[in-house]
């Protein structure tokens, strides 16, 4: 499909009706600078696609802050002329921004029994678990929409067993959020749904790329070119128009949470500890970082290690910082398959050498029914 410019709108500082901030790269956020028209399509589309459901309250699990939540948790269901429950994220279980208490988050849901709700990966995946331990489910919602970053087929299919509504969405914060979305009579699993009405798509060198009303700039930055806005995703549509996002085109860690974290940028931090030779950040989908530690000496003392990760723990921000860690079990090298020729990591050979490891770390996080 031929990408086409469309037309440049010259937009003055007092048309940007709300700057989201994205987590960012690097650790500085940037703001997202949204027009109100941009924001009334999005929420228009999404009640042309959700009007049908018998939703009478949503219950909001995310902060405000959140874009998604903002938008697609609180002015789609009060155009709808449905009701939504706001209360403290501290009331339903939510312990800083990378931790729940599992009990206290399916009370809160089992009390207030909302027919819809928006989660992130993580917290999908802990209703999941608290189901499969209990064998029974603490509310009866309708519709369930995940999103934030990317989901494992095998959990939504587990959530779907347990008789849990589960549909994927995709989106970003430069189109004011959600851009596909899967609903009930709509659904095909694998795919992050059709797109709403207000945008189209062109996918160019894999990449898919988003043509529509879309950010005005970043605060304090250029305003965008005109034309396509190229998310750096890999996807296809399929026959039918379901979009589907196969990986990115960078290195990117996006956490259960939705934070967009750059492993290089901590793995670089890291390496500066005279005991740490090399290192890769994992985290892709989970609540928090890990790493995979080379010593610069094999009998490294693990107090040094763990001193050096705690030093630097408190430099950055609470969603990029590392909760677990375990030493590999040589040096990553070209002979062994573990790095380039050129010294860069093998980030897919050296996870799926580790896979058994890393597993353990994240699932020993809910069987102790607590996530950090």
């Amino acid at each position: 499909m031929a990408m086409t410019p469309v037309q440049d709108n010259a937009v003055k500082r007092h048309d940007i009706a709300k700057i989201t901030f994205t987590s960012g790269t690097s650790g500085s956020p940037k703001g997202v600078c949204l027009q109100q028209n941009l924001i009334d399509e999005v929420t228009n589309s999404l009640y042309q696609r959700l009007q049908h459901l018998n939703i009478d309250l949503h219950m909001c699990l995310l902060p405000l802050s959140t874009l998604l939540e903002n938008i697609a948790g609180l002015y789609v269901p009060l155009m709808m002329g449905r009701s939504v429950y706001l209360t403290d994220l501290k009331n339903i279980g939510f312990n800083g921004s990378s931790g729940l208490v599992l009990e206290q988050f399916v009370s809160s849901l089992a009390a207030r029994n909302p027919d819809s709700v928006i989660l992130f990966p993580h917290l999908l995946q802990a209703l999941v678990a608290y189901t499969a331990q209990t064998n029974s489910r603490p509310f009866d919602p309708v519709f369930m929409a995940v999103g934030g970053s990317k989901l494992a087929p095998s959990l939504i299919g587990q959530a779907w067993q347990q008789g849990w509504p589960v549909y994927e969405g995709y989106g970003l914060s430069e189109m004011a959020s959600v851009v596909s979305l899967n609903v009930p009579g709509q659904n095909r699993p694998g795919s992050v749904g059709k797109l709403l009405a207000h945008v189209d798509v062109a996918i160019e060198d894999d990449e898919i790329c988003l043509c529509g009303n879309s950010y005005t700039g970043y605060l304090n930055e250029h305003n965008p070119s005109p034309g396509y806005l190229r998310t750096g995703d890999h996807g296809y549509i399929d026959d039918d128009g379901y979009l589907y996002v196969t990986g990115r085109k960078k290195d990117l860690i996006i956490t259960s949470y939705g934070r967009n974290i750059s492993p290089e940028w901590i793995e670089s931090e890291l390496q500066l500890s005279p005991y740490i030779k090399q290192c890769m950040i994992v985290g892709d989908a989970q609540p928090f970082c890990s790493a995979i530690i080379v010593q610069t000496e094999p009998d490294t003392d693990a107090a040094f290690i763990a001193q050096a990760i705690d030093e630097l723990n408190e430099q950055l921000p609470d969603y990029a910082r590392i909760r677990s860690w375990f030493v590999a079990d040589e040096a990553f090298s070209p002979l062994n398959g573990l790095l380039t020729a050129n010294g860069r990591l093998k980030r897919p050979e050296i996870a799926f050498r580790y896979q058994q490891r890393i597993n353990a770390i994240y699932e020993s996080q809910l069987v102790s029914g607590v996530s950090v």
